[in-house]
């Protein structure tokens, strides 16, 4: 299975949904194993969610055809049924990387892990904690969040800039819920406290920046 996937991260159109980026993510996880409660699911969800990558159809597309994956090849190897179907949904959460509302409001975000009573709560904060590690790049330093850009630009060679700005626009607008350049008015970018107390002010600068370069107003990277 392992093997499969390598090569899946491995197809030469990829620059920045590689098996680095995989290996980022599981590193993070090595870190701080207690950060979530189901460690196999949130595993099994990093190396499945971009297993299906061409940015010539949609994202939704993509986590659609990642997650079937997923489940046929859990199944397979002798999965719980339970369990593939949350890895599915994290799969398909990360289309958007929003929660949806009847999910979110179980979550209780502690800032210290402990055994929850109940699963579907575990479950809510695994999925917010899942969701925040894959968007951890954009709190990520400036000089690593711009060579992201430009790994998506590389991602996305075949469409021409007018076209590709416009996507990119609305990707980021969709993220922070507005089409205001004052970040003030923004959404959070993260779930948890965790993540919002140390990386959303630096993914606010970022995405800013971001957005800045489409409109041609700044930025080192080519939009």
């Amino acid at each position: 299975m392992i093997i499969y996937l390598k090569a899946l991260y491995s197809e030469p159109t990829r620059h920045y949904h590689t098996l680095s980026h995989v290996r980022r993510l599981l590193k993070h996880l090595d870190e701080d194993p207690r950060s979530f409660y189901d460690l196999p699911a949130v595993e099994a969800a990093i190396w499945f969610q971009n297993a299906i990558y061409d940015t010539r159809v949609t994202r939704h597309d993509n986590k659609r055809k990642s997650a079937r994956l997923a489940v046929q090849m859990l199944t397979d190897a002798g999965v719980q049924r339970t369990r593939v179907g949350r890895i599915k949904q994290m799969i398909e959460a990360t289309a958007t990387h929003r929660i949806p509302t009847h999910i979110l409001s179980i979550a209780g975000f502690r800032p210290q892990r402990t055994r929850a009573l109940d699963p579907e709560q575990e479950y809510a904060e695994d999925l917010a904690g899942f969701l925040d590690l894959d968007l951890g790049i954009f709190g990520s330093r400036e000089e690593e969040y711009d060579k992201y850009e430009e790994s998506l630009r590389k991602e996305h060679a075949w469409m021409d800039n007018r076209t590709y700005r416009k996507k990119r626009r609305e990707e980021l607008r969709t993220l922070v819920g507005s089409s205001s350049l004052d970040s003030r008015v923004w959404d959070h970018i993260f779930y948890t406290r965790h993540f919002r107390y140390l990386y959303d002010s630096r993914a606010r600068d970022n995405i800013l920046r971001a957005l800045l370069a489409i409109e041609g107003l700044g930025g080192k990277f080519e939009a």
